[in-house]
């Protein structure tokens, strides 16, 4: 069986993708901002609603009873997917941008000082900048940036960046931007030297590749589910049990308490700690689900379907000599950038969403990225397994079209 007959198989299961955008039938190729999500999924918040929808934890009756055990089970579903070591290394977020946000606040605010040092990327999501701008103005650390090859790719002499200084180093894994695929692995090597803390940013490599936290030795990694065919609203932060158990609490309420009294509080034991007030309980039932799809396809097919698309999106790239393809580093996934020289990329986005074609255009959350380039942001192009390629033909066909029209 070949890939485009894998892929054909995989495009069923998404209802989403076989209707007509003004006369014309779709191609998604928007999947860096939000996947499209398979019928098990879906499927799965509406058996949610329609047989046992309820509170969880310390229920006394049937349905808060499976609904607890459905989530607790949706948790161990997560953790065998990310290879951590226990449950209560996984804690339920709203998001990539949330569990980002809770490590700042509940690790950075107790153990950085004036002086301590901050490390990142220049093509880092806005959500992996701005939080630790907020802690640097509040514990007076400092902020360092990495510059990175016009490629897109990381310096070779990145490690003199870090130093006896370095307390934190939190990077994308893959750039939302431009798609490169940053050495993970190399960075936390160097990280590890100097005993740095790590955090990893999963948000675009969860649904391209496996993920082993143990293997990787990361301190936290964050990831959300909308990104790989999961529900909005929910997200995952893996941290070490013994990490997590030296941070403060982050948001307070019900659930992550033990005891409460006006006398005092004491707070709940891990993953509880962390998760305050009624948790996005059909959410988490759909990441689990979405997990497992993905997990049955198998990373060989998943890793084969997106060398092809690479393959084919290369047709696209050669034809167009006028377009700047931007971030063409060899270790990327299947995600493509591009501006043209005198047409802004908000037209070529408008043209092609008018030939039934969807992208993202914009500075993707990445303005110092596009600031270091000189550049006011890009089309970007993301695929995703079900993507064919009939499809980027019809994509370069569309592009073609757009700009003639637009010359």
């Amino acid at each position: 069986m070949n890939v485009g007959h894998h892929i054909e198989i995989l495009r069923r299961e998404f209802p989403i993708l076989h209707q007509k955008i003004r006369g014309n039938e779709l191609v998604y190729l928007d999947n860096a901002a939000t996947s499209q999500k398979p019928e098990a999924v879906t499927a799965s918040i509406l058996e949610y609603y329609n047989q046992y929808n309820s509170n969880v934890h310390r229920g006394a009756h049937f349905l808060a009873n499976m609904a607890t055990a459905r989530m607790e089970e949706s948790r161990e579903v997560v953790r065998s997917f990310v290879v951590a070591q226990s449950i209560e290394e996984i804690i339920f977020t709203q998001g990539t941008t949330d569990g980002i946000n809770l490590v700042a606040y509940a690790w950075g605010n107790e153990h950085l000082k004036e002086g301590d040092e901050i490390l990142i990327a220049t093509s880092e999501h806005h959500a992996n900048i701005v939080p630790w701008q907020e802690l640097c103005k509040k514990t007076k650390s400092i902020l360092k940036v990495i510059p990175l090859q016009a490629d897109g790719s990381w310096q070779e002499n990145f490690t003199e960046f870090v130093g006896d200084k370095t307390k934190l180093v939190a990077v994308g894994w893959v750039s939302n931007a431009t798609g490169v695929v940053h050495p993970i692995r190399e960075i936390i090597k160097a990280a590890r030297k100097v005993g740095a803390k790590i955090l990893i940013d999963a948000a675009q490599a969860v649904c391209h590749f496996p993920i082993n936290v143990q293997e990787l030795d990361c301190d936290w990694l964050v990831f959300s589910g909308h990104k790989v065919f999961g529900p909005t609203g929910i997200g995952v932060l893996y941290g070490k049990k013994a990490t997590l158990e030296s941070m403060h609490v982050y948001r307070t309420g019900g659930e992550m308490i033990d005891r409460v009294s006006f006398s005092g509080t004491t707070f709940n034991q891990l993953p509880f700690k962390f998760e305050a007030g009624t948790p996005h309980i059909e959410g988490i039932i759909a990441l689990a689900e979405a997990l497992r799809w993905l997990t049955n396809i198998g990373w060989d097919l998943i890793q084969e379907i997106e060398q092809s698309q690479k393959v084919w999106m290369q047709d696209v790239i050669n034809s167009f000599h006028e377009l700047h393809w931007i971030g063409m580093a060899k270790e990327r996934v299947a995600l493509f950038s591009f501006v043209h020289p005198t047409i802004h990329a908000g037209d070529i986005g408008t043209l092609l969403d008018q030939q039934g074609i969807a992208i993202r255009t914009g500075h993707h959350c990445t303005q110092p990225l596009w600031e270091s380039m000189q550049l006011p942001g890009s089309a970007r192009a993301s695929l995703s397994l079900y993507n064919t390629e009939q499809e980027i033909m019809v994509f370069k066909k569309a592009l073609a079209k757009s700009l003639k029209m637009l010359s």
